[in-house]
C-alpha cells in the first residue's frame, strides 16, 4: 500500500475528484450568484469566499474536529438523523471522503470567483437569443455559457490541479 504506484494512483484520484467538485460547485454557485433576483448577493459572495481566505492548515484542523467520532459536528448531525456515528479516520475510504470534503471546502471559492469574473464578460443577450430560439436552461448553459467560460476555466483548472496535487496540509 505504500508503493510508488499506489501512492500515485491515490494522488491522481484525489486530484481528479477534488477538481470535479471544485469546478462543478464553483460554476454552480457562480451561476446562481449572478442572478439579479437573489437578494444580498454581495453578502453571499463574501461569505462564500471566506473558506479560501482561511489558511489551509487552520481549515484542516477545524474539519478534523468536525469529523471527530465522539464530539464532531458531522457525527452529531448523523446521530440527529438517526444514523450511527462514523469513525471517519478509521478506514481509508472514510478518511479519503473526509479529506476530499475538506479540500472541496478550501477549493471551490477560487473556481467560483474565476467563474463570476468570466460570467460578467458574457453578454446576457446571447443567452436571451438562445432562449428565444427555444433552448432550455441546460442547452443555453451547454452551448452558450460553457464555451464562453472555457478560456477562463482552463487556466484556473490547471492551476487548481497543481494546487490540489500538492495539497499536503489536508
Amino acid at each position: 500500500p505504500l508503493s510508488f504506484w499506489s501512492t500515485l494512483i491515490v494522488t491522481v484520484v484525489w486530484t481528479v475528484s477534488n477538481l470535479v467538485l471544485h469546478v462543478s460547485l464553483g460554476v454552480a454557485l457562480a451561476m446562481l450568484l449572478r442572478e439579479p433576483w437573489i437578494r444580498m448577493r454581495g453578502v453571499f459572495r463574501a461569505a462564500l469566499i471566506l473558506p479560501w481566505a482561511v489558511p489551509s492548515y487552520i481549515t484542516a484542523l477545524i474539519w478534523k474536529g468536525m469529523f471527530h467520532r465522539q464530539f464532531g459536528a458531522i457525527n452529531a448531525i448523523l446521530v440527529a438523523l438517526g444514523a450511527e456515528p462514523v469513525s471517519w479516520f478509521g478506514s481509508f475510504a472514510t478518511a479519503f471522503a473526509a479529506n476530499v470534503t475538506t479540500n472541496t471546502w478550501l477549493g471551490f471559492p477560487f473556481m467560483m470567483v474565476v467563474t463570476l469574473g468570466a460570467l460578467q464578460s458574457i453578454p446576457r443577450e446571447l443567452e436571451e437569443a438562445a432562449e428565444v430560439d427555444g433552448a432550455g436552461w441546460w442547452d443555453r448553459f451547454r452551448h452558450v455559457t460553457l464555451p464562453l467560460l472555457k478560456p477562463a476555466l482552463l487556466p484556473a483548472t490547471i492551476l487548481g490541479s497543481v494546487w490540489t496535487f500538492n495539497q499536503f496540509n489536508v
